[in-house]
């Protein structure tokens, strides 16, 4: 995957519902319905606490859950996996198995929850999802602030996963996003192309193409700026730096160039 040229398309879109992984699934449910004709709960929501009928929602704090609510839908990541309604009775979501074994666990008692929603309310700038032995409590998360991204071309200055930070080797990697939808940069070794879309709080790299070959000791940064981009990442700028995260926590470091 890190030789020649790889094209990297990633089921993911901005519209919900999201589909995409290896394959989809459909269950009806009141969700949608629920919390699509309010617009107070407009919005990118992230999971605080959660319980259902087999108890607590047991939260990870490496693999945060969300919910966009936008007039056209619901949907977000359920921990690892995307998930979306349409505002009728047909859901779907990705399927990839995500580790460690607790995001799972939470994945499938947060899906299972959903379902059974049946009323929505927004207190304090909280949503808070109910139903018959349910209860989600989400506070409310900022959009992406793509002005201060766009334009400007970021320099990689590190790659980290947890507290281990790496600094950059090889070539400078790079990263420039345009206001047409369309990036172009680097991971030290090879060059990136594609398109990206907003989504909620994320930045997703909808289209993404490698081009070129690393040597073996730049293979592992070509990975991590792989993982840290295709996914979909937050981002946070301040004071001429950019710092990506993504699940996992992981992400990149870059500042703005010149």
């Amino acid at each position: 995957m890190r030789r020649g040229s790889v094209l990297l398309v990633l089921v993911l879109a901005a519209c919900l519902p999201q589909t995409g992984g290896e394959e989809a699934t459909t269950t009806p449910t009141g969700l949608a319905r629920t919390v699509l004709f309010d617009t107070d709960t407009h919005g990118v929501w992230q999971l605080l606490s959660g319980s259902q009928p087999d108890g607590e929602i047991r939260l990870v704090d490496t693999h945060p859950v969300t919910l966009e609510v936008t007039a056209d839908g619901v949907g977000g990541r359920a921990g690892c996996n995307w998930y979306g309604w349409d505002g009728g009775d047909e859901s779907s979501s990705t399927e990839m198995l995500c580790h460690p074994p607790d995001v799972m666990t939470l994945e499938e008692s947060f899906l299972g929850a959903l379902p059974r929603i049946d009323a929505s309310r927004v207190e304090d700038d909280r949503l808070i999802l109910t139903g018959p032995g349910v209860e989600l409590v989400f506070e409310r998360l900022d959009p992406v602030d793509l002005e201060a991204v766009l334009g400007v071309v970021w320099v990689m200055e590190a790659h980290y996963q947890g507290e281990v930070v790496t600094p950059n080797e090889g070539d400078p990697a790079t990263l420039e996003l345009s206001a047409d939808g369309s990036f172009t940069g680097s991971t030290g070794c090879r060059t990136l192309t594609g398109r990206y879309v907003v989504s909620g709080a994320e930045i997703v790299f909808a289209e993404m193409a490698a081009h070129g070959e690393c040597p073996a000791s730049l293979q592992d940064q070509d990975g991590r700026v792989i993982s840290g981009l295709e996914g979909g990442f937050r981002v946070v700028v301040e004071d001429g730096t950019l710092t990506t995260w993504t699940w996992g926590d992981e992400g990149l470091v870059y500042e703005a160039s010149g």
